[in-house]
């Protein structure tokens, strides 16, 4: 297996990353290069460990990731200490089926999150594009991870609702928290606006979007102290936020990567 990256050279002539500090780009660079990462774009790392192979202060190296997680440079599960490159298939193809199912079976060392999930349904989502000998590989991904996520349903029909909702709660509430730099705790308080709107069959995909699209929002970048639990998960402002669009974005960075060989 290869263990060794390309950089696409016109990442400098992307509309985000030359304007990044140096800092967030030295961290974008050895996000992308650690010896812990694998041809999927998705590994798991904890901060902490990255700052010490970087031998950065863990304050130093936590500004730095925050800055690329708010730029959409990366995303990162607080939870699992999973990193995922969203784009990362735009611009890496496996060179044959059998290269894919070797980079299939790293996703069995990575913890079923919703980061994962989300890797597994854009690898599938390409696999169409890239032919049938690759989709049919593709075929079984997810399943685990699916019968998981229906017994937590089930769990939750049987009388266990508020349960099943906090775990997913914590992880929204982690994401906001990495996405804004902020520190709010897992109280009873700031889970409970997330947990009513679960409740109300809203998503977790749909809580991210939230986060995501108003974390770009001009009001909140001017008054980000209402960037929190109880504003963005009120009743009156969730939905409409919801149907609000982010505002469209190229590619944040094009990256082409080798194919490993099997």
């Amino acid at each position: 297996m290869s263990r060794y990256r390309n950089i696409h050279c016109l990442i400098w002539n992307d509309d985000k990353f030359p304007f990044a500090s140096d800092n967030c780009q030295l961290v974008w660079f050895h996000l992308f290069t650690t010896p812990m990462t694998n041809p999927i774009g998705i590994y798991k790392a904890p901060i902490e460990g990255l700052a010490a192979e970087k031998r950065w202060k863990l304050e130093k190296y936590k500004k730095a990731f925050n800055e690329g997680l708010n730029k959409g440079f990366w995303k990162y599960d607080e939870k699992f200490h999973v990193i995922l490159f969203p784009n990362y298939f735009t611009h890496n193809k496996p060179a044959n089926p059998n290269v894919l199912k070797s980079w299939v079976k790293h996703y069995d060392e990575i913890p079923n999150c919703i980061l994962k999930n989300e890797s597994m349904q854009s690898l599938k989502a390409f696999a169409k594009g890239w032919g049938n000998p690759f989709e049919s590989i593709t075929e079984s991904m997810g399943v685990t991870f699916a019968k998981q996520e229906q017994e937590q349903e089930q769990e939750q029909e049987h009388g266990k609702p508020e349960n099943g909702y906090k775990e997913k709660a914590k992880e929204i509430l982690s994401a906001l928290n990495l996405k804004s730099g902020k520190n709010f705790k897992e109280t009873k308080n700031n889970l409970k606006h997330i947990i009513a709107r679960l409740s109300d069959n809203f998503t977790v995909s749909d809580c991210m979007k939230v986060l995501d699209t108003k974390i770009k929002d001009e009001y909140f970048i001017e008054k980000p102290k209402y960037y929190n639990p109880e504003t963005l998960f009120r009743p009156s402002n969730f939905e409409k936020y919801l149907n609000e669009n982010a505002k469209s974005e190229p590619e944040t960075i094009r990256v082409e990567c080798p194919n490993d060989s099997v």
